[in-house]
């Protein structure tokens, strides 16, 4: 796995690295009690809750927050619409 920290704490991701990263995220995430590959719940999530997620370990505020939060939103959405139009449960 190849990372380095930059200037602001948050870690830059090279090679590849997205599949571990995707695979702590969702361990960290369930170990709080979130599911976030629950479409129900990315539909409903709130800028607190993912800035709860997406914190750093250091004072730097995520960038692009409410864009990140408006795509989780309408992915949730979609996905939930699909899962009723095909009669599964989310």
């Amino acid at each position: 796995m190849t990372t380095k920290q930059n200037c602001r704490g948050w870690l830059i991701i090279t090679d590849h690295t997205v599949d571990c990263v995707k695979c702590s995220l969702g361990q960290f995430t369930l170990q709080e009690g979130i599911n976030v590959t629950d479409p129900a719940y990315l539909a409903q999530l709130d800028k607190d809750k993912l800035a709860q997620i997406l914190r750093s370990d250091s004072d730097v505020k995520m960038p692009m927050l409410d864009e990140r939060l408006e795509v989780l939103k309408e992915a949730g959405d979609v996905l939930v619409n699909v899962s009723l139009r095909s009669g599964q449960k989310t």
